[in-house]
């Protein structure tokens, strides 16, 4: 019975041990990167209210950053007994800047009427007028200016004001920060606290379905896509595992999480990611990214090749399985590992026996 005893505890360790290493992507290492974009092709061609947009809001005061193109990135920058350790970047390029602000009515009311003795205006109807190719619109609640620069809007309503002002800066702007990875649990942790289930990159992109993304926002769905998912690095073919969440109040509108997972090696391919707590990481209240330029400039249209919504794999170093290797009758490196790890827990037992 002793002998028996110890077979089975020893078989036990070793199945632990097997399924911790095959919990871990093969290909995850420090210096491991992955990075997306997603570009707006109305953007690129002058209209901004397309753009992708970056949202941050702080007490009294909204900030929406436009850009035609943002982009995300992660690199794996060290591994720690069962943490990985990320650096995450956020990048947005040429911004329109748009600051929302809600004030008193009192404080509105101020500002309104310094606009409308500036232009001499009194009465209850509204007045349009060019002043250097910026067009002047004065109601006795609303004063807004549109010009090549941007646009400005005061609006007074019972109890607030509200102000608008949006300027074409054509700045670039870039937000980074670190993250840990719970290999084991696949928890994403921030300062050591676990704030949901990490979505870059899974084993097993299925076993999301249930969990946490943060708090209040699940993962309600996994299914496979019996298609091919277009991205700038290359077109993935199936199989693929779509993974989404359920409706989010977002408080200005209602959202969807949603990722695309390379079924053979585990890698996000198409992140959307409106709420997040990467971007919570950051200080970013919400991030909308919607790419239509690699939609528009793929000219074969199929209904087996998509582009899913979101963030698109723009480059990675991680040692993916080429399609090609995938012919019937190849082996991926997951059933390579748990085969050569059976082999390994033979010869120990083997060993032991003797």
């Amino acid at each position: 019975m002793g002998k028996t005893k110890k077979f089975l505890t020893l078989l036990l360790f070793l199945s632990i041990v097997m399924q911790s290493a095959l919990a871990t992507p093969y290909w995850l290492k420090p210096g491991v990167y992955a990075s997306y974009k997603a570009c707006s092709a109305e953007a690129l061609e002058g209209d901004i209210k397309y753009g992708n947009e970056v949202i941050i809001r702080e007490e009294n005061e909204t900030t929406h950053l436009l850009s035609p193109c943002i982009y995300f990135k992660w690199t794996v920058l060290d591994i720690k007994g069962d943490k990985a350790v990320l650096g995450i970047l956020l990048r947005s390029e040429n911004s329109s800047r748009i600051v929302e602000r809600k004030v008193s009515a009192e404080e509105g009311r101020k500002l309104l009427e310094k606009y409308q003795r500036m232009y001499d205006y009194s009465g209850e109807m509204c007045v349009n007028k060019f002043v250097n190719d910026t067009l002047i619109t004065m109601c006795k609640n609303v004063y807004r200016e549109k010009g090549p620069k941007g646009e400005l809007l005061i609006g007074v309503d019972e109890g607030y004001a509200y102000i608008m002002n949006t300027t074409h800066t054509g700045k670039d702007h870039s937000w980074s920060g670190v993250v840990e990875v719970d290999l084991k649990t696949g928890e994403l942790l921030i300062n050591g606290t676990p704030v949901g289930v990490n979505f870059l990159f899974s084993d097993n992109p299925a076993e999301l379905k249930g969990k946490e993304i943060m708090e209040g926002v699940t993962f309600e769905e996994t299914r496979e896509l019996n298609m091919t998912v277009m991205t700038y690095y290359r077109d993935f073919v199936p199989p693929i595992s779509f993974t989404k969440s359920e409706k989010i109040d977002t408080g200005g509108g209602w959202a969807i999480d949603a990722v695309a997972f390379d079924g053979t090696s585990g890698l996000a391919i198409t992140i959307y990611m409106p709420v997040s707590p990467l971007w919570e990481a950051l200080g970013i209240e919400e991030v909308y990214s919607a790419d239509t330029l690699l939609q528009r400039s793929k000219s074969e249209k199929s209904s087996d090749r998509t582009v899913l919504v979101g963030f698109l794999l723009e480059d990675t170093n991680a040692e993916l399985i080429k399609p090609e290797a995938l012919e019937e009758g190849s082996i991926s490196k997951k059933a390579l590992a748990l085969l050569l790890g059976a082999f390994a827990a033979f010869l120990v037992v083997w060993r032991w026996k003797r």
